[in-house]
């Protein structure tokens, strides 16, 4: 029971404090205006439950992938598990210097060593083809150190004419369709793409690698023959090039491994020496860059993940059926 007249305890001080600050929020309250009653009334939820508005913004913040290299943006991870970035170019004191190409590129950075080439040691009897496959195929056992993203697709002539603005197919009759493969370029042409853009050809081992994307058969997706995955002679009307990515894609996600258009590697073509190697980056001197996967002028075999041939890349109208695909290593 209060006394009248006795001082008041602290307890007593602090509830009189509350009912005027009560008070004195509600008449506040009436006062403001409807857009701050809603703000106030969001704060004092946010509060309730746990969390503020920063705080939920933050929770829906963008996945971020594994590595940080200029020119490259995160995207996503691919059906497979494999992340995907973009290449959208650099910029310096706002001065373009690696122009992006668009493209999307997959993420490979858990290398284990494979086994690169054609094993046919097991058999007896060898057909004419597969006689020849055991001299330049020969199995050996290959492994990658560093990391290194590469394009999920072949640079298609709407990317090239972009970059270099010019089209090199249009001189050899080859139709324009902006998502057919770049075909028709010579070597520097290639190489003047990639300085412009800030990426590189893949080497031999790079490509077959990716191409198998942990397959040990002929094909990525098996021994025999599937329309499904490539172009090649016996699967390409008229023997034409195709757009890219209308067949399915290999385990990493990468698309026309094999068929619709032979693949420029970086490598000097050469019989390979080693058992084993590590990085191998091919012969030092040659007489034509090796070309990988086939297209569809070729016959199935030419699409395997082993197949392998040279050119020289001299002349337009002999390149008719070979693009390039990009690669960008990492340290």
């Amino acid at each position: 029971m209060d006394v009248v007249g006795a001082p008041l305890t602290y307890w007593q001080k602090w509830q009189k404090w509350q009912k005027w600050q009560k008070l004195s929020l509600l008449l506040l309250f009436r006062k403001i205006n409807r857009n701050a009653q809603q703000y106030l009334l969001t704060i004092l939820f946010f509060m309730i439950v746990g969390t503020t508005p920063s705080v939920a913004q933050d929770s829906k913040k963008k996945e971020k992938g594994s590595i940080d290299i200029r020119g490259f943006e995160y995207v996503e991870k691919n059906n497979f598990g494999y992340e995907v970035y973009i290449h959208r170019g650099y910029k310096k004191n706002n001065i373009v210097v690696e122009i992006g190409t668009g493209i999307r590129f997959v993420l490979l950075n858990k290398l284990e060593p494979f086994q690169m080439g054609t094993d046919i040691r097991k058999k007896t009897e060898f057909s004419p083809e597969e006689k020849k496959w055991s001299l330049i195929e020969k199995t050996h056992l290959v492994t990658l150190t560093k990391p290194f993203l590469i394009s999920e697709i072949e640079v298609t002539q709407e990317i090239y004419e972009k970059i270099m603005r010019e089209s090199p197919w249009s001189e050899v009759n080859i139709l324009e369709v902006p998502d057919f493969p770049a075909t028709c370029l010579l070597w520097k042409d290639i190489l003047k793409f990639c300085r412009r853009t800030g990426t590189e050809l893949p080497t031999e081992a790079q490509w077959e690698y990716s191409a198998r994307a942990g397959t040990k058969t002929h094909y990525y997706w098996g021994d025999e023959q599937n329309p499904a995955y490539f172009w090649s002679k016996e699967t390409s009307p008229n023997s034409d090039l195709h757009s890219v990515a209308t067949k399915m894609a290999n385990a990493f996600g990468l698309y026309d491994m094999s068929g619709n258009s032979w693949e420029v590697c970086l490598d000097w073509f050469g019989n390979y020496g080693k058992e084993e190697d590590i990085d191998p980056a091919g012969p030092e001197t040659g007489q034509g860059r090796v070309i990988r996967g086939g297209s569809g002028k070729t016959p199935a075999s030419d699409c395997r993940s082993a197949s392998r041939q040279s050119n020289p890349l001299e002349y337009h109208w002999n390149n008719e059926d070979i693009g390039f695909r990009l690669v960008k290593n990492l340290p």
